[in-house]
């Protein structure tokens, strides 16, 4: 019965690293598109539905303290009929509520069966529903985990949060540790995603531009390179002085629309 299981959660994971499922960021391949359509709570429902046992299992194993999920699931299913309650639902979450949201959840057990308590805090209840959504992501991340070991194309997650981490300027000793563990793809592969969408994003500028459907805005900066050194044998200045070019698709706006134009500059009397 004990192999039996095992043989099942292997299937499951074995199915979902397979390229059919949709979850391979190949790095000289990748797009901009796979970025933008990837969304983390379609993960999580998809791994629910086709991986229902590694789901189950790896969930049951991230609540294994009985007595702190039982006043977790209290606090999110009990609801409140107090207004001032139900309007300060939307107001932002702060690092103090979570606090004292998960003190009291650690110091406190739960209800006890047929105990008429009074409604759980705002607090409370939002610490729930917070850590509800925490734990889909964490089951999202072991499993992406499991699938990038069993099969290293199967990287969805990894190629998400090693963009991440360049986006963010996180040091290269920081991916390389995320990369061993399987949660980031190494700095090769991220930099080889980088210098790919960056050629396809000029193509598709030029390509704009070229329709004269778009506007041009210039911007002049400068930047300070303070990790250069000047020496008295190679004076060197810091500043530099550059531009950059922002193109502005116009919306609702096509060629036809600007056959005038030549008429239009040759009548300007600005016009040499």
């Amino acid at each position: 019965m004990h192999q039996s299981f095992k043989q099942k959660l292997a299937t499951e994971i074995a199915l979902l690293a397979n390229k059919a499922s949709g979850w391979h960021f190949s790095t000289v391949h990748v797009s901009a598109e796979q970025f933008e359509n990837f969304s983390m709570v379609d993960m999580a429902r998809r791994l629910e539905t086709e991986a229902p046992l590694v789901w189950d299992v790896i969930g049951h194993l991230l609540e294994s303290d009985s007595l702190r999920a039982a006043r977790r699931s209290h606090y999110k299913n009990t609801t409140t009929t107090s207004t001032t309650s139900s309007s300060s639902e939307t107001s932002p979450w702060s690092e103090e509520d979570e606090y004292w949201a998960q003190l009291d959840d650690d110091l406190a057990g739960p209800p006890a069966e047929g105990a008429t308590d009074e409604p759980p805090s705002k607090c409370q209840r939002r610490a729930a529903d917070r850590n509800v959504t925490l734990l889909q992501i964490r089951c999202v991340i072991i499993v992406s985990i499991l699938l990038n070991t069993t099969n290293k194309c199967c990287n969805a997650i990894a190629a998400i949060i090693g963009m991440l981490c360049h986006a963010t300027s996180a040091p290269e000793l920081v991916i390389e540790l995320l990369s061993h563990i399987r949660i980031s793809t190494s700095t090769t592969a991220i930099h080889d995603m980088v210098s790919l969408l960056s050629s396809k994003s000029y193509r598709k500028l030029r390509l704009l531009a070229k329709t004269l459907l778009a506007a041009l805005a210039y911007d002049n900066f400068d930047m300070d390179f303070k990790s250069s050194q000047p020496t008295v044998g190679k004076p060197e200045v810091t500043l530099k002085h550059t531009t950059s070019v922002l193109a502005l698709p116009l919306l609702h706006v096509v060629a036809d629309d600007l056959k005038c134009s030549a008429e239009l500059w040759a009548s300007d009397p600005m016009n040499p």
